[in-house]
C-alpha cells in the first residue's frame, strides 16, 4: 500500500470514530431529553386534571354552602354542577389509584384523604360538621397539591433541561 492511501486512512479512521461516537452519543441524549419532556407533559396534564376536579368540588360546596344558608342558587346552576361535582369525585378518585404512578407519593396521598373526607358522614347527621370538614379540606388540598405539583414539575424540568 503506498504512503498516500496509508496518510488518508490514517486521518480518515479517526475522524469516523468520532464521527459515529458523536452521532450515538448525541442520538441518545435527544431520546432522553424526549422521553423525559413527555413525561413531564403527562405529569403537567395529570396535576392539571386533579386542579381542575378539585376546583369543582370547590364550587360545587361553595354553592352548596349559599344554599344552604338561605342564598339563592339558581336551578340551571344546579342542573349544570351536579353532574359535573359527581364527575369529579369519580375522577378524583381514579387519580388516587393510579397516582402514585405519575404524581408525586404526597399527593396521591392527600387525594386519598380527601376522597374520605369528601364521603364522610357525620353520625349524628350535622350537615354543618360536614361541610365544615369537606370544604376545609378540599382548600388544604388544591393548596397543597399546587405547591407539590410545582415542586415536582420543576424537578422533572431540570432534569430533561440539564441531561
Amino acid at each position: 500500500m503506498n504512503t498516500f492511501y496509508q496518510g488518508f486512512l490514517t486521518a480518515l479512521i479517526p475522524s469516523l470514530i468520532v464521527a459515529v461516537v458523536t452521532a450515538v452519543v448525541t442520538a441518545r441524549l435527544t431520546v432522553n431529553q424526549y422521553c423525559s419532556k413527555k413525561w413531564w407533559d403527562k405529569k403537567f396534564d395529570a396535576y392539571s386534571r386533579i386542579m381542575e376536579q378539585l376546583s369543582i368540588v370547590r364550587l360545587f360546596l361553595n354553592r352548596n354552602f349559599d344554599h344552604l344558608t338561605g342564598v339563592d342558587v339558581s336551578k340551571e346552576f344546579w342542573i349544570k354542577i351536579r353532574p359535573e361535582y359527581l364527575e369529579a369525585k369519580i375522577e378524583l378518585e381514579k387519580a388516587s389509584m393510579a397516582g402514585a404512578y405519575i404524581i408525586d407519593d404526597r399527593a396521591t396521598t392527600l387525594l386519598v384523604e380527601f376522597i374520605k373526607v369528601l364521603d364522610w358522614r357525620d353520625p349524628e347527621g350535622d350537615w354543618t360538621e360536614e361541610f365544615d370538614r369537606q370544604f376545609g379540606k378540599v382548600s388544604a388540598c388544591i393548596d397543597d397539591i399546587e405547591r407539590i405539583a410545582k415542586e415536582d414539575l420543576r424537578k422533572e424540568q431540570r432534569i430533561f433541561l440539564f441531561k
